[in-house]
């Protein structure tokens, strides 16, 4: 999973990074491989010469961060021992290609630094157009109005089931909920976990939702909901 991750840079969790640009950008990826080779051969040398180069750490801190990576089945979050190596090596293969190549070609330094300045005006196009739409749903969004539709349309003490992909969190912070009516009304649910969560509060009830009341009200998740959805259901 580590290699994977790394290869394919990314970690099919889209608020990581996105398909389409990677984690340092796809075009990195054998500047990082060349720089990682350029470390190597400079700690060999290091070793022989019994001089220090700075390659003998960044090498020394991808081996270590590889294991403890392999170690953990986590995502890149995770693994931040390893992204300030990667983006040296990249960096030290950048200069490494651009020093053997511009002996031939000249103008290949300012190539790659054209490059990277395309990828990042591609990069800053795609965060502020198309990767709101599929970052939003990750987050709930549509979450306040969904919560606003679903108090209009219950009745005052009918009882709002609410996925269990949903935070509960956020179901309190748009309902403005009061603290007392939480602490009086709370039902935990692993109270003692580190991540806490709750099966119930106030007119609240957090479950897995797999079959509908037609006179029920439901705020759900579009892409987690069952397609058996009863006639007549009104859905907003």
């Amino acid at each position: 999973r580590l290699v994977k991750t790394f290869l394919l840079q990314r970690d099919d969790r889209v608020w990581n990074a996105s398909d389409e640009f990677g984690l340092y950008y796809h075009i990195s990826l054998p500047f990082i491989a060349v720089g990682a080779i350029s470390c190597l051969i400079s700690t060999v040398k290091s070793l022989k010469t019994r001089r220090y180069h700075g390659g003998v750490l960044i090498l020394i801190w991808l081996i270590l961060g590889g294991v403890l990576g392999c170690l953990i089945d986590g995502n890149v979050n995770r693994l931040n021992i390893l992204h300030f190596p990667l983006i040296i090596c990249a960096v030290v293969g950048i200069q490494s290609v651009c020093k053997w190549v511009n002996k031939r070609i000249n103008w290949f330094g300012k190539a790659i630094a054209t490059a990277y300045a395309l990828c990042f005006l591609l990069f800053v196009g795609f965060y502020f157009t198309e990767y709101q739409n599929l970052i939003a749903p990750q987050f709930n969004r549509g979450l306040e109005e969904a919560v606003e539709f679903a108090k209009d349309v219950a009745d005052k003490e009918e009882i709002i089931h609410v996925s269990d992909w949903i935070s509960y969190p956020k179901i309190l912070f748009y309902d403005e909920m009061e603290p007392d009516v939480f602490r009086s009304t709370v039902e935990w649910r692993w109270k003692k976990h580190p991540y806490m969560m709750i099966n119930a509060a106030g007119r609240y009830v957090f479950e897995t939702i797999d079959e509908y009341d037609q006179s029920g009200v439901y705020i759900m998740v579009r892409d987690r909901m069952s397609d058996e959805i009863p006639d007549g259901s009104e859905m907003e």
